[in-house]
């Protein structure tokens, strides 16, 4: 081991003064003499007067007496001294008059003095410290003498005591209640109770006591006297006083029990009343500052799994309240989003993405997005008002992104995924058909959402869908190359998209009569796909074609966007000033309800072709006429909007279609249950099928798919217990 290691470990060493071997010789009366001069001094020192003797001098008195071993008595002397001095001095605090503050300053500067006049007597007795006190268990020093015979003088003075000890309180409680500024004057008399080592053994038990029972009583007032935002300012303010107390003059041991009391009386014990009376005025109020001190505060006393149940529960009831609203379904979605916007930032900038709460947040989610059925429609026609080149939205890219992402964070909460599907698809067919599709960019990107939060299972129809159209766009190159010239002769333009029927969304079949020039050309098509496209059968669909007409009116030449079906009523007109219902029946081959669906737009909203009688209802015998005298500012003039929108019978449709695919859906889970068990009580039954399905249904929905799966003999009831099913194998 090296030297420096050596000597980092040497003992701690005190200086002692040894006794000479040979004692000096001194007269009879030198102690007593000496001890006159030194009592003179002392009482000098006291008295805080003049003294004839230097204390250089002095000193030596003490040495001369000590090394003539008479160490024990001067050092009972001294005691005596300063128990005589001290003793007096405690009664003199007695007598003080006044107010705690009068007698707390008296305290501090009789302190003061007595802390200076202990330095000068131990500047005297220095040598009986080294030589004699300092091998002693208690007392080593001069002034750890004077102050226990100060403690104990003062213990034993209660009123004294008991004054200095309330006083202290008493100025903590008038800071408090910010009546007065005592902190430099509690500073002092705090360091006097540390200095005398009873500052844990008085003080701070009582100290501790009066914050409990202050902090019970205030905390009972400011509940009932504030809001809640006062409230948690309130207390959050006063965890900072306190604070601020506590590293300014107590002692550091006394700072963990008092803020545990402080955060028990206005945190704990109050946090089911804040949250009962406030959760949702902050919440509605938007305050997330307010919310943000709320989880800090909450978060000292480990109350969270309140406000997970809280916000839960305010947020399952604002979400309710806006998808329960009947009045408004257009606005849904729009609250929809607000509400997670308002979520978002709360749970990140208020309850630091708290991950209990987020879950809490997420049930909540839902089982609001899931109370209304039609949640998962609306989600698709935003998404197509907001992709559709006809929609009056207007945004930049990057908002239009932004809300597409938000679109597929509210469409993760919704469990009938395959409604959102079906219509969505279907929005997309038509965007796709009628060339109204904003963006082929904005249309990947939320297909890309889709996928990332579904799978590519769930996108693989749309990826087909596009597939059709690129196919559809080559067989249309290669058609007008080769009739290309036949049909620019017919004066007229055509395209067909040919789409495969297994993925695009059915649309009602109607054979209409088209026009010589018209049936020719499709006549042409026909023949070209069924020669270079073999084992593929070509069905005609109309319902979904769109022209562009060009009408001359008095006013001018307009060019009108109608459906095919539209475009055939109109040029009926060409060639007759009037017709009934019957004869465009009759010409066109539409049934009559197919009929007045295209004719309205044109009667009614456009006056394009006037009707007689005069009136809303339409039946056979009603006669239309064109209106010559039409006007309008618009050069083109958009008919065909019922075939952009989506009627209430194609919705209907959309809906009955999904429910049918669910039924097998629903056979196979629970057969693949029933495989596995073998035996199972109906409510099991019911119970896992509802666990294992991907969709929310109600158990009388299952029981049907039962009672189907019994008769068709997948199932069986057991003959002793009716409520028992049984695996057919």
């Amino acid at each position: 081991m090296s030297a420096i290691g050596k000597l980092g470990k040497q003992p701690k060493k005190t200086m002692v003064i040894e006794p000479f071997d040979d004692i000096p010789k001194v007269s009879e009366n030198f102690a007593d003499d000496s001890w006159v001069k030194l009592e003179d001094a002392l009482n000098a020192i006291i008295t805080a007067s003049r003294t004839n003797i230097s204390r250089e001098e002095l000193y030596r008195l003490v040495n001369s007496i000590c090394v003539q071993n008479l160490n024990e008595w001067l050092y009972e002397r001294l005691v005596q001294k300063l128990q005589g001095w001290i003793r007096e001095e405690i009664v003199r605090l007695n007598g003080i008059q006044g107010s705690d503050l009068d007698f707390l300053n008296q305290l501090d500067n009789k302190w003061s003095d007595f802390t200076s006049q202990v330095s000068t007597i131990r500047q005297i007795f220095l040598y009986l410290e080294r030589a004699y006190m300092v091998n002693q268990k208690v007392n080593k020093t001069i002034t750890d003498l004077a102050y226990n015979i100060f403690k104990a003088n003062l213990i034993e003075n209660q009123p004294v005591y008991a004054r200095m000890i309330n006083g202290a309180l008493r100025m903590i409680y008038e800071e408090r209640m910010q009546e007065m500024d005592h902190r430099i004057l509690l500073k002092r008399i705090i360091m006097i109770l540390q200095t005398l080592v009873i500052y844990r053994l008085d003080f701070e038990q009582k100290y501790i006591e009066e914050t409990d029972k202050f902090y019970q009583d205030e905390g009972l007032d400011k509940i009932n006297q504030l809001s809640v935002s006062d409230y948690l300012a309130y207390v959050e303010k006063r965890l900072k006083d306190e604070s601020d107390r506590l590293n300014h003059y107590l002692d550091i041991s006394t700072s963990k029990p008092t803020i545990q009391k402080l955060e028990i009386r206005l945190i704990k014990e109050k946090a089911e009343i804040v949250i009962e009376k406030g959760l949702l005025q902050l919440f509605e109020a938007y305050k997330v500052p307010d919310l943000q001190r709320l989880y800090v505060l909450f978060k000292r006393v480990e109350c969270h799994s309140l406000i997970e149940s809280g916000f839960e529960k305010v947020l399952l009831g604002k979400g309710n309240s806006i998808v329960q609203n009947n009045e408004n379904r257009e606005s849904v979605i729009n609250e929809l989003l607000e509400l997670q916007s308002k979520v978002d930032v709360i749970q990140s900038q208020a309850f630091e993405n708290n991950l209990k709460i987020k879950y809490a947040n997420k049930r909540a989610w839902e089982q609001f997005m899931n109370s209304k059925p039609d949640i998962a429609q609306l989600l698709a026609k935003d998404l197509d008002e907001h992709l559709n080149k006809n929609s009056k939205i207007k945004m930049r890219d990057e908002e239009f992104s932004a809300h597409f992402t938000s679109i597929i964070d509210l469409f993760r909460h919704v469990t009938a995924k395959d409604i959102f599907e079906a219509f969505y698809c279907k929005k997309l067919a038509k965007r796709l058909l009628l060339d109204s599709s904003k963006s082929n960019e904005a249309e990947k990107s939320v297909i890309a959402l889709l996928k990332a939060e579904c799978g590519s299972t769930f996108t693989a129809r749309i990826h087909n869908m596009y597939k059709d159209m690129e196919l559809s766009h080559t067989l249309m190159e290669s058609f007008n190359q080769t009739y290309g010239s036949q049909i620019e002769r017919t004066g007229l333009s055509f395209h067909v998209w040919t789409l495969t029927g297994s993925v695009w969304p059915q649309v009602s079949q109607v054979k209409a009569i088209l026009p010589p020039d018209l049936k020719s050309i499709q006549d042409l098509y026909t023949n070209f796909y069924t020669t270079n496209i073999k084992k593929k059968i070509l069905t005609w669909q109309t319902s979904m074609s769109h022209c562009n007409l060009k009408a001359k009116f008095n006013s001018g030449i307009k060019n009108i966007q109608v459906s095919l079906h539209q475009a055939l009523i109109l040029l009926l007109f060409n060639d007759k000033n009037v017709c009934t219902m019957e004869d465009i029946m009759r010409a066109t081959g539409l049934p009559e309800e197919e009929i007045k669906r295209e004719i309205i737009p044109i009667v009614f909203k456009h006056k394009i072709l006037l009707k007689n009688p005069a009136g809303k209802d339409i039946n056979k015998t009603h006669q239309f006429s064109l209106n010559e005298n039409f006007s309008s500012k618009l050069m083109r003039i958009k008919v065909n909007s019922l075939q952009i929108k989506e009627t209430v019978q194609e919705t209907h449709e959309t809906i009955e279609k999904v429910l049918n695919e669910r039924q097998y859906i629903i056979d196979a889970a629970i057969v693949r249950i029933m495989k596995s068990r073998k035996r199972l009580t109906h409510t099991q039954l019911i119970s896992e099928s509802l666990a294992q399905l991907p969709f929310t249904l109600q158990p009388v929905d299952i029981k049907k798919r039962i009672e189907n799966l019994i008769e068709r003999d997948y199932l069986s009831r057991d003959e002793n217990d009716r409520s028992i099913y049984n695996y057919v194998s």
